[in-house]
């Protein structure tokens, strides 16, 4: 499974992105890249955070 999702945003000339950012970043993704494709259509591609537990060594 790969850890990117692309997802397409369309802004519209009055909305902000950070409801996006924050529905995704609840799922445990971060906002990796942000591609233009016209005055309010926006490829946003998020990357799966990945957490790893450190080990104790004794």
């Amino acid at each position: 499974m790969s850890p990117y999702r692309v997802i397409d945003y369309d802004s519209g000339p009055e909305r902000g992105d950070e409801a996006v950012k924050n529905e995704w970043a609840d799922k445990g993704y971060r906002l990796d890249q942000v591609a233009r494709r016209s005055t309010y259509e926006w490829p946003l591609i998020f990357l799966k955070r990945v957490h790893f537990r450190q080990r104790q060594v004794s």
